[in-house]
C-alpha cells in the first residue's frame, strides 16, 4: 500500500480519486452530473429504481457497507424510528 498524505488541493483529491477508482466503480446508475447533485442533496429519488405514488409517503432506504458506515447509519435511523408510526 502507497503512503498516503494530505492532497496539496481539492481538484488534486478529486483526480487522485479518479485515477484510483477508474475501472473498478462497477455499475454506474448515474451520469456524472447526476452523482454530483446526489452527493450535494445528501440524498435523493432515484425514480428509476423505485415505485413511489404521488402523494403517498415514501419508504427510505438507508445503504452503507462496512461496520463502521454501519453503526453511523443505525445511530442515524434512531431518532427516525422514535418518531415514526406504528
Amino acid at each position: 500500500m502507497a503512503p498516503c498524505c494530505p492532497a496539496p488541493s481539492g481538484r488534486v483529491l478529486e483526480v487522485l480519486g479518479e485515477h484510483l477508482c477508474k475501472g473498478w466503480l462497477g455499475p454506474t446508475w448515474l451520469g456524472p452530473a447526476d452523482a454530483a447533485n446526489h452527493c450535494r442533496r445528501g440524498l435523493g429519488i432515484w425514480k428509476f429504481a423505485g415505485s413511489e405514488v404521488a402523494g403517498a409517503d415514501p419508504d427510505v432506504v438507508l445503504a452503507c457497507a462496512g461496520d463502521v458506515p454501519t453503526g453511523e447509519t443505525v445511530a442515524a435511523a434512531e431518532p427516525r424510528k422514535e418518531g415514526a408510526p406504528g
